[in-house]
């Protein structure tokens, strides 16, 4: 049925309304549509009637495009939709509303909306989507990136469209029981190029099954998913949030994030995701609660060279043979005011914070990264119900507040590993403190060859190596646990202790004044006169000591003199004294 709504005085605008499109298709697909209206549009009623039944036909009609304006007040599909899982097979219903393209030139509309979108089955799940506005919509490139309209020939990516905003909706499902809210969604610019592949092929790989696909079409499955990881860029998108109730295994479970910062989409890798308060509540159970986790950029770069690698295929062999290459370079994540208390499986219940946690990777060579960088502040563990803490309870030591950081890089120019800093603080408890190089870390220590990373690493040697270490009680409650169960005296143990320590650095050093010095100094950290001790080692040989070195030590300790230098110092008043006893009750 064709109407023609006739123009109003001083108008030119020519509005077609297209009644009655259908197709039947039953049970597989069935689509409905009351009514179209075209204004001023350059394609007549046929064309609308084949883009919306035919489209794969068409889609050169769609991509050229223009008119004032093309309105779609209600679009109706069903389809049927496989079992999966415990959900048996069922039939989708998708309810369009509101579509409208506004200011459509050759293939560009400058807005472009959806009211709202309603997706049911017979499986009793219903979606809610709000309305959907774009503008700057590109009809042809969005074909073009499906590989059903010819682009032209380039890796530079089009844009699609403009100022993105999606309102927010819901999910619920009734069967497997979940409530689900989707916050908004807004992208100022998203981008995209052509996949290599046509829809038609990618459907038609996908459908394979495993057990039936060639190398080939491992490869071409390989080589479509690194296309595209280069196929879209996009400025920052920011994301309303989640929160989703349901049961699982008879529990009330509940998943929720608030506001998710995601930079922007480049080629080649995975954007930083940010989400603000995300959490799992699990009835009965417990929770993970934090204020912010981030997971950083995640670089697939080198993966996507070994992935394009040329003939011969990439096959399952070679595929094993590169594993490490297309491993992506992970930046880490970051996590702020974590909050964990969880009932595990043994009946024991695990309780900490963390104030923050920081773990970062970069500088990757072989899927391994070769600069590392990790922190956390505060990670405090409730032991009161733990009872595989039972070695720490037993030093009276009900709850541990730690904060620790590692930083270290390989330096290729010099083959040396940096360790610039190793340290752990206790609360109550004491600090250690470590940094030191090693030589002779060549690339093999990085290689994907087995045998050649072995070789590498019985080439390592210990250059330098300091160790910083303060007693703040752990040391004295060591010494008071032990001593109460061998009968003796915190000082009797500390004074037999200390004896045996400055025996041991005489006997491998010497009577040098360094090996002197070192052995005042772990007495003096030992029996307690000082709280803080520092040593520092240094190789005499430019190699560093190595595996060879070690291995002779085994039979004669005494050169070890010959082989570095070690120097000690103790500092600091008395460290605190502890009751184990008292401790303990």
């Amino acid at each position: 049925m064709l109407a023609i709504a006739m123009p109003v005085a001083g108008s030119q605008a020519a509005a077609v309304t297209i009644s009655d499109i259908t197709l039947d298709a039953a049970p597989v697909y069935t689509l409905s549509v009351p009514s179209v209206v075209a204004v001023d549009a350059n394609i007549d009623e046929a064309t609308i009637r084949a883009l919306l039944t035919d489209l794969p036909g068409h889609t050169a009609d769609l991509a050229k495009l223009s008119a004032t304006s093309l309105t779609i007040p209600e679009l109706t599909t069903t389809q049927a939709v496989r079992a999966s899982g415990n959900l048996p097979a069922a039939t989708g219903t998708i309810v369009f509303r509101n579509i409208a393209l506004n200011g459509v030139v050759n293939g560009v509309a400058s807005s472009a909306s959806i009211g709202s979108i309603s997706v049911t089955d017979t499986n009793k799940s219903d979606v809610e989507l709000g309305a959907t506005t774009v503008s700057k919509l590109n009809i042809a490139a969005l074909l073009g990136f499906f590989g059903l309209v010819d682009r032209p020939a380039s890796d530079e990516r089009e844009v699609l469209y403009n100022d993105f905003k999606f309102a927010g909706g819901t999910y619920t499902a009734q069967l497997t029981p979940v409530d689900c809210k989707i916050g908004p969604i807004a992208i100022a610019e998203f981008k995209a190029r052509p996949l290599k592949m046509t829809m038609a092929e990618i459907g038609a790989l996908m459908s394979q099954s495993p057990q039936t696909r060639t190398p080939a079409d491992v490869s071409a499955l390989i080589r479509l998913y690194a296309g595209t990881l280069t196929a879209f860029e996009s400025s920052p998108i920011t994301f309303g949030g989640l929160d989703c109730s349901g049961k699982d295994l008879g529990q009330d479970v509940r998943l929720a994030t608030g506001a998710v910062d995601i930079d922007g989409i480049t080629p080649g890798s995975y954007p930083r995701i940010t989400l603000t308060n995300p959490s799992m509540e699990i009835a009965g159970t417990g929770h993970i609660r934090a204020d912010s986790l981030t997971v950083k950029a995640i670089d697939f770069t080198n993966s996507i060279k070994v992935m394009l690698m040329g003939d011969p295929l990439l096959d399952n062999n070679e595929i094993a043979q590169h594993s490490r290459e297309l491993m992506p370079a992970l930046g880490g994540f970051a996590v702020e005011g974590l909050d964990i208390d969880m009932l595990i499986n043994s009946g024991d219940r695990t309780s900490a914070k963390v104030a923050s946690l920081d773990v970062s990777l970069a500088d990757y060579l072989n899927g391994i990264p070769t600069t590392i960088s990790t922190s956390g502040d505060h990670v405090v563990v409730d032991l009161a119900q733990y009872s595989q803490a039972s070695a720490l309870k037993d030093l009276g030591i009900k709850t541990l507040d730690l904060t620790y950081a590692l930083k270290a890089k390989w330096d290729s120019a010099s083959n040396t590993i940096n360790v610039d800093n190793f340290s752990v603080d206790g609360v109550d408890l004491g600090s250690f403190a470590m940094s030191g190089a090693l030589t002779n870390a060549t690339a093999s220590l990085f290689s994907s060859d087995n045998a050649e990373q072995r070789a590498g690493l019985t080439e390592l040697g210990l250059r330098s190596l300091a160790v910083k270490v303060e007693d703040k009680g752990l040391w004295q409650r060591i010494v008071a646990k032990v001593g109460m169960e061998q009968g003796q005296t915190p000082d009797q143990l500390r004074t037999r202790t200390s004896g045996m320590a400055q025996g041991v650095a005489l006997f491998y050093l010497g009577g040098t004044a360094e090996a002197q010095a070192l052995s005042q100094a772990l007495g003096a950290f030992i029996t307690g006169e000082a709280s803080r001790l520092s040593i520092k080692l240094d190789a005499k040989s430019p190699a560093g000591l190595g595996f060879i070195d070690l291995a002779t030590l085994q039979t004669k300790p005494a050169r070890l003199g010959q082989l570095v230098t070690i120097t000690g110092e103790a500092s600091g008043g008395p460290a605190p004294q502890a009751d184990a006893q008292k401790d303990q009750n």
